[in-house]
């Protein structure tokens, strides 16, 4: 999944918007990177500016549906039963470690997001 294409804006994407009664879409995985803007007169100068790019994902406004919501944006179900067979086979790998990132990123973000709502 493409995250451009997901949230692309010259000012930060919010931590989440509300949608209605009992549904939210929450941003993550935030990145800044500055661009080069062409000039939209001639004579213009092309100028420098800090573009944002964000993942997003439409869930219940409740923990376990953010956490789950954002690290299905990554992994499906199957993605995840092959990470935590080929951990219990292997051991730790660089497969399993991007995932659990992935899900504590995931958490903290739901976390941010409870707090920001007041619950």
């Amino acid at each position: 999944m493409d995250p451009v294409l997901l949230y692309r804006e010259f000012s930060p994407a919010p931590l989440f918007v509300k949608l209605g009664r009992d549904l939210i879409k929450v941003y993550f995985n935030q990145t800044s990177s500055e661009v080069t803007v062409p000039a939209m007169d001639e004579g213009q100068e092309p100028v420098t500016a800090t573009e944002h790019t964000a993942w997003h994902v439409d869930v219940a406004p409740n923990y376990d549906s953010i956490i789950s919501g954002i690290i299905r944006t990554k992994y499906s179900q199957d993605d995840v039963e092959a990470i935590l067979c080929n951990y219990i086979e292997q051991g730790e790998n660089e497969e399993h470690e991007t995932f659990i990132a992935w899900r504590k990123m995931a958490k903290e973000t739901a976390k941010q997001v409870l707090e920001a709502l007041g619950k």
